[in-house]
This record gives structure tokens, C-alpha cells and sequence, in this order.
């Protein structure tokens, strides 16, 4: 009786909210369901819990996306990059992992220390407002440094790798491929994106608690749900049903990291295995979803 019950509540956990049905015992499985935390407004996680607006400075009220500084931090678990602009609105990021980081315009070849490349694109943002100014002499400029080589345990350098008709772009070189996440503290004008030598601490989807993760790791033991166990599956399966993504590309990256490509939109998924062992279920800890 006990095991009935924990899998009735199983499968109605699971079957609300969802948009394909749970599959009987001993049939193939198909769509994984959504779970009513994964809404398509929920597809990016929340801000990193440590991600705090004391990170950033307090911005002038201007709305030209300067760049005002960058500057990095090294935290117990992840190593972090601020990008702080002017005025209260941070410029849209476009991120991405990239075979090799290339100049804008040019397309030359940016030189960075590591062996994984990311790419950040800021649109609407520059290091100079000369093109918005009537009066040259009005004009403001980034004066900090356009190169940061922090060696730090997973990020190794960034740079700025062009300033070309109001989109800003950065070069990350990474020790390895690592999980991702970002936080845009409200009214601060600046953009928080934290390299996770660990997953982050979170839980977005199928499962938002470790309690449920044991309930899910039970199903799977008595022949329920085995997508749960692979973690492309989930990936792709996240992709497909609570980004809306069914043709996007999803690639495996690292054993925890893929990215899914749908052309003009890219999402960097991370995902955690939230009991702590392997071949236990997966879950997805953090996505970062960009759209050029």
C-alpha cells in the first residue's frame, strides 16, 4: 500500500500542469511532462542567491548603455563577471558558447587564455556616446581596461572584442566548459554572470526540491519515467517542452552543460543531479535563454 500511495503522488505531480500524459508501466516514454513550476515566464531561473545589488555601483540616471566598468570576483563556488553600464536599465545579453571568439567587425581571431570560449553581446551598449551627442565635446567615454586575465579557477581572461554601431561584445576564456547563470539586480544598470565550478544551488524542472527528486528516483526504480536518468534527455526535453524549442539543436557541451541552439534564440542549460549520486535523476539548476 505504502508504495502505491508514493506513487499516486508521484503522478499527480507530475500530470499537473502538463501537456503529455504519464506513461504506463512498460511503454516507451514520450513527452516528459511540465510540472506547474515551468512555465514558459519560468524558463530563466531567479537570480543566483548570491547575486546581491551591492555588486553593483548605483548608476546615473542616463539610459545610453555606457559600459562604466567591468571587473571580476572569485566566490567559494564560482568565479563572476559584473558588467555595470550607466542608467537604471541593463542592456539584452546575447550569450553563447563559440568554438573561438572573433572581432566585431573584422572577424578576426580574439586571442584568449583557456580552453572554452563564450561570447557576450550587449545590444544598445558601447564604450563611447559620440554617435548620440549633437556637441562632440559632450561625449562620454569607458576609460577602464578593455582586457581582464584574472586566472581565476575557471575564468582565465575576457576582453572586449568589439564596439561596432551600438553592440558591445566580450570574449570569456574559460579553464573548461562550466555551467552558466546570470542576475540583472533591479535598477542597477549592471549584469551578473556567474561561472560555476559546482551547479548552482537550484532546482527549476522536473523537480524543485530534493524531496521530489527522491519521489522521481522511486518512479524510476519501478520501471516509471526513465528519461529522468539521462541527462540529454532532460535537456532536451526541457527544450522542447518549457523553452518551445521542438527543433532546436541540443548539444552536449560538458557532462552537466548543453546548450540548444533554435537559431535566432540560445539557451545554456546546467543541469544537477540533485541527489548527489550518480544514476540518479537529473534536473535542470540554471538556464540562461538569449534571443539575438
Amino acid at each position: 500500500m505504502k508504495r502505491l500511495y508514493a506513487l499516486a503522488l508521484l503522478l499527480a505531480f507530475l500530470v499537473a500542469g502538463c501537456r503529455a500524459a504519464v506513461q504506463p508501466v512498460g511503454s516507451e516514454p514520450t513527452e516528459p511532462p511540465t510540472s506547474p513550476a515551468t512555465s514558459a515566464q519560468s524558463a530563466s531561473p531567479p537570480a543566483s542567491p548570491t547575486a546581491e545589488a551591492t555588486d553593483c555601483d548605483v548608476p546615473d540616471d542616463e539610459p545610453r548603455g555606457l559600459l562604466v566598468a567591468i571587473r571580476t570576483e572569485q566566490h567559494a563556488d564560482h568565479d563572476r563577471v559584473v558588467f555595470q553600464f550607466d542608467g537604471r536599465q541593463a542592456p539584452n545579453a546575447f550569450i553563447k558558447y563559440v568554438d573561438r571568439v572573433t572581432a566585431d567587425p573584422s572577424d578576426k581571431p580574439v586571442a584568449l587564455l583557456g580552453n572554452a570560449y563564450v561570447n557576450v553581446v550587449f545590444q544598445g551598449a558601447r564604450l563611447d556616446t559620440s554617435p548620440l551627442e549633437n556637441d562632440p565635446s559632450q561625449a562620454r567615454r569607458y576609460d577602464g581596461p578593455t582586457r581582464l586575465t584574472p586566472r581565476s579557477p575557471l575564468l582565465q581572461e575576457l576582453a572586449v572584442s568589439g564596439d561596432f554601431e551600438a553592440v558591445l561584445s566580450f570574449g570569456l576564456g574559460l579553464s573548461d566548459v562550466a555551467g552558466l547563470s546570470t542576475s540583472i539586480p533591479a535598477n542597477r544598470g549592471c549584469v551578473l554572470l556567474d561561472v560555476w565550478r559546482t551547479s548552482p544551488n537550484t532546482l527549476l524542472w522536473p523537480v524543485t526540491s530534493v524531496a521530489q527528486a527522491r519521489e522521481v528516483q522511486q518512479a524510476t526504480k519501478d520501471g516509471h519515467q526513465p528519461w529522468a536518468l539521462d541527462a540529454q534527455q532532460v535537456a532536451t526535453s526541457y527544450t522542447q517542452h518549457v523553452l518551445g524549442w521542438p527543433q532546436a539543436s541540443v548539444n552536449r557541451l560538458a557532462g552537466h552543460v548543453f546548450q540548444a541552439d533554435a537559431g535566432a534564440q540560445v539557451a545554456i542549460i546546467t543541469l544537477t543531479q540533485p541527489l548527489g549520486r550518480p544514476d540518479t535523476v537529473w534536473a535542470v539548476a540554471s538556464v540562461i535563454r538569449s534571443k539575438i
